[in-house]
């Protein structure tokens, strides 16, 4: 019978099986406390005992109850009690070690539901124990500080998730519940050997270089280049909307179905796109100069010089025709005050593309994850 639990240390004096379960009586261990756990003491004094269930892995897709005379034990030194507990069993649930174990593993691919009715208790406690079981592990992980350090978020049932990660081991270093000054600085702070951060590529979000500032003085900040770029790309949409008001409701259809054309680089349009993206530059001439200056901006990030690419912003800036400058007003803006982060990728080429891309992943897996468990 001892083979049916095969685990150690645990003697099997009576099995009962029924249609859904396991009963299982296990004997009571004798002399194995030696001494108080509080205190050390080794003189303790047997106080009552009580039969208890411990729940274990289901057996031949059957509940298993394991049933238990636990003896009490009162120590004359500081008054305080214990246990006669086998080291099988979970210290903090009526759950041996393995169950707990089978859950964590189980939780993260079933329902809770489904994991409860397997060993036949409630969700809640599935769900606690899980709880746990994943706290555990992700407080065990030890996930070296990254060189190239990258900082972002993923917007995820209505709020804003920091994502934090290895820009250059292409790695995830974690995903926190929110984006905010604390919850970052906490994370960073945390961080063994945190001044070796040498970059950090982040989008334009102040409290990120604030943090960044005051705990990594020594790291370059880098703005990707993505999120300048954005700018640009928002500032000829700024225009294009404005021309769209004004026509017939076919051709502001018209206008909104080749947005997209607009928006892609133009040494990436194919077939009949040149063609249709020249229409509507030549016959809106404001439209036309946006589209020209977001694609000549776009031109600077080849460009491998910092001086020859602050040189060409300055120059890019000054040739905007006045009419479609309070268009780009928020990045002439952010040219300004993000200047020296901006540039910093000329001298060290760097993007948040593959935090970026982590945010999509993360999202998707916790989208598909979540309402099994919800």
């Amino acid at each position: 019978m001892t083979d049916l639990l095969n685990l150690p240390g645990l003697t099997v004096e009576q099995v009962v099986e029924d249609d859904h379960q396991y009963s299982i009586k296990i004997g009571r261990r004798r002399g194995d406390r030696l001494h108080c756990p509080h205190c050390g003491c080794v003189d303790l004094r047997p106080n009552g005992s009580r039969e208890v269930r411990i729940h274990d892995l289901p057996i031949h897709g059957k509940r298993v109850g394991i049933w238990f005379d636990r003896q009490r034990f009162l120590c004359p030194d500081c008054g305080k009690s214990c246990s006669d507990e086998p080291e099988v069993f979970d210290p903090a649930r009526m759950m041996t070690r393995r169950l707990v174990e089978w859950i964590g593993q189980q939780g993260l691919r079933r329902p809770f539901t489904a994991v409860a009715d397997d060993v036949g208790l409630d969700e809640s406690t599935i769900r606690s124990a899980w709880s746990e079981w994943t706290e555990a592990r992700i407080a065990a992980l030890e996930i070296p500080t990254p060189h190239w350090m990258g900082l972002d978020e993923v917007y995820l049932l209505g709020s804003a998730r920091g994502v934090i990660t290895d820009v250059h081991q292409r790695t995830l270093v974690d995903f926190l519940p929110r984006r905010d000054k604390g919850t970052i600085g906490r994370r960073i702070a945390g961080m063994p050997s945190r001044d070796q951060i040498e970059l950090v590529t982040m989008d334009m979000w102040r409290p990120y270089w604030t943090v960044c500032r005051e705990l990594l003085p020594k790291a370059q900040i880098v703005v990707d280049r993505w999120h300048v770029q954005k700018y640009a790309n928002e500032g000829m949409e700024t225009v294009r909307k404005a021309v769209r008001e004004g026509l017939p409701k076919k051709r502001r259809i018209r206008l909104l179905n080749d947005r997209r054309l607009l928006l892609k680089r133009g040494a990436d349009l194919v077939g009949m796109e040149p063609m249709i993206v020249e229409a509507w530059c030549g016959e809106f001439p404001d439209l036309g100069a946006a589209y020209a200056a977001k694609e000549r901006f776009a031109e600077i990030w080849s460009w491998g010089n910092e001086a020859d690419a602050r040189a060409g912003v300055r120059a890019w800036a000054e040739e905007m025709p006045e009419e479609i400058r309070p268009a780009f007003k928020p990045l002439l803006t952010a040219l300004t005050n993000w200047e020296t982060e901006i540039f910093a990728y000329f001298r060290h080429p760097i993007t948040n593309a593959f935090t970026e891309c982590m945010n999509g992943v993360n999202l998707r897996e916790i989208m598909d994850w979540k309402p099994q468990n919800s």
